[in-house]
């Protein structure tokens, strides 16, 4: 079941039933202040979609632990220029920090977001409710995997999290779906139940295009890699 729906992060948790999501999996659209590095103007992130404050992310992410069983993981994906204020100023309620591992983004082509540094590389954080177990044992906390388009994670990362952070037939919640649905189109592929929110309508009719495959959307993608095979 890939159930990807057109509403807030805020909503479509409100929607869920406690004890029905067994893993969370996060990519926020963090908000970048282009002035603490001399640049003027809005950052790409904020240029390509809406994006939302530290405080906010904290506060839908620590009501996913009401939705969780006593046993679970959260994926946060981060980048590093807000490591500090994500960790200064915004605890989890219901999730304690675990571990973290990083995608390095092999090959020439392009930099994601950052100050002073480029980015070539993210930081992911894993929080934990309980004490669960990561399925076949621990993997490794370094994706090697070229940049793909903007804000999309690599593949090899997602199932590897997928995999490893929930059960087969298991609920995956992701709040902050973007266009890309390369998490959902991953679950599909997995065998593992997807539950998303994109809040714009048109990025979101470019997620369910994604998810059907059509080769016009994938297009659009630098250097996409389709998850159910072949290359865009």
């Amino acid at each position: 079941m890939i159930d990807l729906r057109c509403c807030s992060a805020e909503d479509l948790i409100a929607s869920l039933a406690p004890g029905s999501v067994d893993a969370v999996i996060a990519d926020p659209p963090w908000s970048f202040d282009s002035a603490r590095c001399g640049a003027t103007g809005i950052s790409g992130a904020d240029a390509n979609y809406q994006t939302t404050s530290c405080e906010q992310i904290a506060r839908a992410l620590s009501d996913t632990s009401a939705l969780c069983g006593p046993d679970a993981y959260l994926v946060v994906w981060c980048c590093w220029p807000k490591v500090g204020e994500w960790f200064a100023s915004n605890p989890l309620r219901g999730w304690e920090f675990l571990s973290g591992g990083a995608w390095g983004k092999s090959g020439s082509h392009g930099h994601g977001m950052g100050y002073h540094f480029r980015g070539r590389s993210e930081p992911v954080f894993l929080y934990r409710k309980g004490r669960p177990r990561p399925h076949g044992g621990p993997g490794p906390n370094l994706w090697l995997h070229p940049r793909l388009g903007h804000s999309e994670k690599p593949p090899n990362a997602l199932g590897e999290m997928a995999d490893k952070f929930c059960k087969p037939g298991g609920l995956i919640l992701d709040p902050f779906a973007g266009e890309s649905a390369s998490l959902a189109r991953c679950c599909a592929r997995l065998g593992r139940r997807y539950v998303g929110a994109e809040i714009d309508p048109e990025r979101h009719q470019r997620a369910l295009r994604r998810l059907a495959g059509e080769s016009a959307a994938q297009s659009r993608m630098v250097g996409q890699e389709s998850m159910f095979g072949g290359a865009s």
